[in-house]
C-alpha cells in the first residue's frame, strides 16, 4: 500500500491497515529508524494496577476502544497461527 506526505508532514493510514493493526483514531503511535527504513509501531494503552478488597488487575488509564468480535478472531487466529510455526519448526 502507498500514501503520500502532506505539506504539513501528514500521512493518512490506509483503512486496510488501521483494520488489521487495530490501530484507531486518537491511539498514539511510535516511529522506529531501522536500516534506513522508518517503522510505525502502535503504542499500548497506558495501563495501571488497581486493587479492589483482596483482588489487584490491570485497568486502561484511559478510554480504550470497545472489544469486538472481530478483534477476537483477529487474535485467535494469530494464536492459532504462532502455534502453528512454532509445532513446525519442532
Amino acid at each position: 500500500m502507498k500514501a503520500t506526505i502532506d505539506k504539513a508532514g501528514r500521512i493518512v493510514i490506509p483503512k486496510d491497515v488501521r483494520r488489521i493493526t487495530g490501530m484507531h483514531a486518537g491511539q498514539k503511535v511510535e516511529f522506529i529508524i531501522q536500516e534506513g527504513d522508518v517503522l510505525l509501531h502502535p503504542m499500548e494503552v497506558p495501563k495501571r494496577a488497581v486493587r479492589r478488597g483482596q483482588f489487584t488487575f490491570i485497568a486502561p488509564e484511559g478510554p480504550i476502544e470497545p472489544l469486538t468480535d472481530e478483534i477476537i478472531e483477529k487474535t485467535l487466529t494469530k494464536i492459532r497461527e504462532r502455534n502453528f510455526e512454532k509445532d513446525e519448526d519442532n
